[in-house]
């Protein structure tokens, strides 16, 4: 991979975890209050917490957070190992920049707040 590619990389992880991080915080927040974190006894709160736990956040909270198909959480978790090697300047392989390409299009394109569907009675 040449240096454009690791820069437009980097812009794609960076836009991604931002977005993940503006919709656990806003949801989170609207759910349960300025004190989610305490209130949910977590660890970290969404802007210092580790990318995993950002997208566990997904799986622990989907009645709050059900922005994602389970599919699309499985393709965050293996983003993973592939964030963190951009994170840390080492070089990723073409099949790494296609699954993030994938992930950044869906990632990109989920609102903040997810409306809820209308059920008819």
């Amino acid at each position: 991979m040449n240096t454009p590619v690791m820069k437009e990389a980097y812009s794609m992880l960076y836009e991604i975890e931002n977005h993940l991080r503006i919709i656990v915080k806003t949801n989170m927040q609207k759910q349960y209050g300025y004190h989610w974190v305490s209130i949910l006894c977590e660890k970290r709160d969404e802007h210092n917490s580790y990318f995993h736990e950002l997208v566990a956040f997904f799986g622990r909270y989907p009645q709050v957070l059900s922005h994602f198909k389970t599919e699309q959480l499985i393709l965050l978790q293996q983003l993973t190992p592939i964030r963190n090697k951009i994170a840390h300047t080492h070089l990723i392989s073409q099949t790494d920049y296609e699954l993030l390409k994938k992930c950044y299009k869906f990632v990109i394109k989920q609102p903040i707040v997810k409306r809820k569907k209308f059920i008819k009675t």
